[in-house]
């Protein structure tokens, strides 16, 4: 039997290191775009708090700073920007039984410094006719132990 002839075999990594840096970008673009509605801020303690374990995919986030600025992913917004805001996406999901409300949840994350009626004013937002928020989820960090 004749001997086969030894061929040298080359595995080409190029590709793969290309795509190996692809999916790191993407990973890292990802991570920012899920951080992007989130402000720095020192929550409130909340001992009867229970944990969001599976927040909802499209829920809204309004954050409040100490100085009652209202932020909608880190840009500052106006009381009539906040309504137009609420009301542009209390329209995008709307309850197929009752037009006048939505099915979307709003996530406030407050300063716990900042004063409640500021909280309070998107509160009263969310109920106004033509928006009908009512999934209203207020943020808190776990007490420490």
């Amino acid at each position: 039997m004749p001997k086969m002839p030894e061929v040298e075999c080359e595995l080409n990594m190029t590709p793969m290191i290309d795509c190996v840096f692809q999916l790191i970008i993407f990973f890292m673009l990802v991570t920012e775009m899920a951080q992007a509605d989130l402000e720095t801020m020192e929550l409130p303690d909340a001992s009867e708090a229970s944990p969001d374990d599976k927040p909802e995919k499209n829920r809204m986030v309004i954050n409040v700073t100490k100085r009652g600025e209202i932020k909608i992913r880190k840009k500052k917004q106006s009381i009539p920007m906040l309504k137009i805001f609420l009301k542009r996406e209390a329209d995008q999901a709307r309850d197929p039984k009752d037009k006048r409300l939505c099915t979307r949840a709003l996530l406030i994350r407050a300063d716990k410094e900042a004063e409640f009626k500021y909280i309070q004013h998107i509160m009263q937002e969310c109920v106004q006719p033509g928006v009908g928020i009512w999934k209203l989820l207020l943020a808190s960090k776990e007490p420490q132990k």
